[in-house]
């Protein structure tokens, strides 16, 4: 019996030995499988390099206003790659020699892509940092050397650069035979006046005069008057500054000088409509990367107008920013990785992607031989009504 009852115990024993063993099996293969979990849930970071106190504090300001409204609407449709989606910012105050550090501890804080919304010259410095740290950005300045060689293998243009604004603008003046421009005589806008010219007449567009004022002056009628007395039957608006700018709008429509007027995208700032007033602006029309008849565009300004009210008043640019936080999201998950090198090929194949700015139906389309991923179609030439953008008078 007594042997008996000992071999029971022994049965007993190795009985619950194996449960034990069993329970540390599976007491491992949690403890694995946590850290696998705790890193499939740890967030993707966005950064953004912008301008929050210096040139380009405005347009950067509406540009992040963009970018924000976009990773919200991200997070709620389940974030990226099942990961929440984090948005860090670093303020470079639009100075090309604080950018790089700046760009640099985004990455160092953890972005694995920068939306870049300072001056053209703050990214042409930022991008250096990127191409030693191998992380990708995106942008939508106008200057075309910012994708241009040297390190421009992980900078990205999304919005229509000055070679193709030149393009659009020429076809609107073509058909006139006796075109003016107006500029001021300071340096850059001298420089960009004569550059405009240059490119119209190579089109084939005489440029029969060229009219300026001294920065920071107050009337304008002479050079009205002159352009008047050449019959000039079109103006193009040039200039660096919008005060210029809006007082020759106001000297022509003081002397009833009625003709087509064509500006860039300049003349897109509410500030500039206000210095111009309703009355003055019924004869400009204007570069635009807005098409009221795009409904992908009225759907994020109302997300965007929700969110900042009377704060959102620049579309073209938060919109930009919209489509960069869904173009890195697509190339993520595309690439299936948040490693920089990977990301940067994802978006070097992206075609037909649908954006929420330009016309109905326009696509972003990126190649290894050109980052910059615009085209034409981003664009129209729209016109006033009441002082405010109006319809739009053509597609290019």
């Amino acid at each position: 019996m007594k042997s008996g009852r000992s071999r029971i115990r022994r049965k007993e024993r190795c009985v619950v030995w194996g449960l034990f063993s069993v329970l540390l099996a599976l007491l491992g293969l949690c403890l694995m499988v946590v850290p696998a979990n705790t890193q499939q849930k740890q967030p993707i970071v966005i950064g953004a390099l912008f301008d929050g106190s210096g040139g380009a504090a405005f347009y950067s300001g509406q540009s992040v206003m963009g970018v924000d409204v976009a990773i919200e609407e991200v997070n709620k449709s389940g974030g990226i790659m099942g990961r929440p989606v984090t948005f860090i910012k670093q303020d470079d105050g639009n100075n090309p020699n604080v950018a790089p550090i700046r760009t640099r501890a985004l990455i160092e804080g953890g972005a694995v892509g920068i939306i870049m919304t300072s001056g053209s010259a703050s990214t042409l410095q930022a991008r250096v940092v990127l191409e030693e740290m191998k992380v990708p950005g995106l942008n939508a300045n106008l200057n075309p050397k910012i994708v241009q060689p040297p390190n421009n293998t992980y900078i990205f243009s999304i919005g229509n650069d000055t070679s193709q604004i030149v393009q659009a603008l020429t076809e609107a003046v073509k058909p006139y035979k006796r075109l003016a421009i107006f500029t001021d005589n300071g340096p850059t806008g001298m420089g960009l006046a004569n550059s405009y010219k240059d490119a119209f007449e190579k089109a084939g567009v005489k440029v029969l005069m060229m009219e300026a004022v001294d920065v920071g002056a107050t009337d304008a009628t002479a050079q009205v008057s002159r352009m008047k007395a050449q019959k000039v039957d079109a103006v193009f608006v040039s200039g660096q500054a919008a005060g210029e700018q809006a007082l020759f709008l106001r000297a022509a429509e003081m002397q009833g000088f009625n003709v087509p007027m064509f500006q860039d995208i300049t003349a897109g700032n509410p500030r500039y409509h206000k210095l111009a007033g309703a009355a003055a602006l019924k004869n400009l029309r204007f570069i635009s990367q807005v098409d009221p008849s795009n409904p992908a565009s009225a759907m994020v300004q109302k997300l965007v107008q929700a969110k900042y009210g009377p704060k959102a008043v620049e579309p073209t640019l938060y919109l930009q920013t919209w489509d960069e936080v869904h173009l890195l999201k697509y190339a993520i998950e595309s690439a299936g990785s948040t490693d920089g090198t990977a990301i940067r090929d994802a978006l070097q194949k992206v075609k037909n992607f649908k954006s929420v700015w330009g016309q109905s139906g326009y696509t972003l389309n990126c190649s290894k031989d050109s980052h910059l991923c615009s085209s034409l179609k981003g664009v129209v030439l729209r016109g006033f009504e009441n002082g405010v953008p109006g319809p739009v008078v053509q597609r290019f």
